[in-house]
């Protein structure tokens, strides 16, 4: 079984690792934006390529994000249920 923990990454997805392995985690979860709102910034490529890279290197994983607070699945509201889904660049 792997450790891990929900971590911040306000410091960089890299900086993130270097904090869990210092702890001892295995794997992690991270948001990838505010959890409070729909939409987020985009992700800087550059930083992106050296997670993976840093990730693969180092042997770290599995890795996860988290969704924003605002899904409820379980709502019966129909305005609820008719999110506007943030589009995905690859639409």
């Amino acid at each position: 079984m792997r450790i891990g923990a929900n971590v911040s990454v306000a410091r960089g997805y890299v900086a993130a690792l270097d904090y869990l392995e210092s702890v001892g985690g295995e794997c992690m979860q991270f948001f990838a934006k505010s959890p409070r709102q729909w939409r987020g910034p985009a992700v800087d490529p550059g930083a992106a390529a050296a997670f993976i890279d840093e990730r693969r290197s180092r042997g770290f994983g599995p890795v996860f994000t988290h969704t924003a607070y605002l899904i409820n699945l379980g709502t019966e509201d129909p305005e609820l249920l008719d999110v506007p889904w943030p589009r995905s660049p690859m639409n």
